[in-house]
């Protein structure tokens, strides 16, 4: 039997189970007689004389010969070597390295009188066993039986791979669909592109028309630029001439009026001074009038007094009226002097506004010119 051997179209006959009944050519006939009768699943007997296998009967060959008229009573009780001399159709060889299949060829295409007799399986001539036919077709059938399980497996494989064809199919009808649309969208595209590429085209050279335009203006603004940064330092540099004569006019005036100042309150001290003396004078004349008064009529010393009196009480109103005149003149004269200060001041703090944004304007025509120049080291 083939147990625990899974026989494939690999499988050699190696790995066969093989019958190796061995028996000296000196041992009696009755004796493999009786051994092959108790043990029916032998298939044969080698016959050997020092080791070396000199005969091979089969099962059949063996009772065939003993079942003859005379046959018993000729070898039971001599040596099996006897039996050798009988020429019987010599069992096949084949290799222990064949394959099953090809062996169940060879073992097939033998004559039907040895059709069933077992294989010798040799090995570099020597032989290594007896293998019987029954199971060599059997692991045959095992073979087959595995090829059909295996081919009913690539059928079922070949049926679900043309189930799976036929989905891809329809995929590929679906994707050839949408390819198409795909590819008139496309071409729509393609035409749209050209389109745009057309407009592309026009739009680069209007581009450039206007780029051309730019050019010359950019050249045009370099050169009013650089015009207008030197005439700007020009006017700049006469302005903060101009600015430094306003300043120093303007400090010239603030000292005008820090010396009208001064000078009023020298007014105001001798005004003071002057009242103060008009106090004397009048409190003078009011004593020489009371002297005047306290003389008779007819005193002649009366008269130079009374003269004194009204001479000190005309100086007192000259007095008078000339500290009211300059009072009046230095009140008049204060508030345009004040206002004059304020107006020097303020015109100190424009011109001064003015000279900050002139260097800032002189700083931007400076950062001007640089950028110029820059731009002319670029386009060299």
């Amino acid at each position: 039997m083939l147990d625990n051997i899974i026989p494939d179209v690999t499988t050699t006959l190696e790995e066969l189970p093989l019958d190796n009944y061995r028996v000296d050519a000196t041992i009696l006939t009755q004796v493999v007689e009786q051994h092959l009768i108790q043990n029916p699943q032998i298939l044969g007997v080698f016959i050997t004389e020092n080791n070396q296998v000199i005969g091979i009967k089969s099962r059949r060959q063996f009772f065939e010969q003993l079942s003859k008229q005379y046959s018993r009573d000729l070898y039971s009780l001599r040596p099996i070597k006897i039996m050798i001399d009988r020429q019987d159709e010599p069992l096949l060889k084949i290799p222990f390295s064949s394959h099953i299949t090809e062996a169940v060829k060879l073992a097939l295409n033998r004559s039907n009188n040895v059709l069933y007799e077992p294989i010798i399986i040799t090995k570099k001539d020597e032989e290594m066993g007896l293998l019987e036919v029954s199971l060599l077709i059997l692991a045959q059938a095992q073979i087959f039986a595995k090829i059909n399980d295996k081919l009913i497996e690539q059928e079922n494989d070949l049926k679900q791979y043309a189930h799976k064809i036929e989905q891809e199919r329809e995929k590929v009808k679906a994707y050839a669909q949408e390819l198409e649309s795909q590819q008139i969208q496309l071409q729509q595209r393609n035409e749209l592109l050209q389109i745009q590429t057309e407009q592309l085209q026009l739009q680069t050279e209007e581009l450039a028309a206007k780029s051309e335009k730019i050019t010359n203006l950019n050249n045009r603004f370099s050169e009013v630029s650089i015009l207008v940064s030197r005439e700007g330092k020009k006017t700049f540099f006469a302005l903060a001439k101009s600015v430094e004569s306003i300043i120093l006019f303007t400090e010239k005036i603030n000292e005008i009026g820090s010396d009208f100042n001064s000078k009023f309150r020298l007014v105001d001290q001798a005004t003071n001074l002057i009242t103060k003396i008009n106090k004397r004078v009048e409190k003078l004349s009011f004593q020489s009038s009371i002297m005047a008064a306290n003389f008779p009529d007819h005193d002649e010393r009366k008269t130079p007094f009374t003269l004194i009196a009204n001479e000190i009480q005309k100086l007192s109103n000259s007095i008078a009226e000339a500290n009211t005149t300059v009072n009046n003149i230095a009140e008049e004269l204060k508030p345009q002097i004040n206002i004059l200060v304020k107006t020097a001041t303020e015109n100190k703090e424009v011109v001064g506004m003015l000279s900050r944004n002139s260097q800032k304007t002189e700083i931007a025509l400076t950062n001007l010119a640089e950028i110029l120049e820059q731009k002319d080291e670029l386009l060299i």
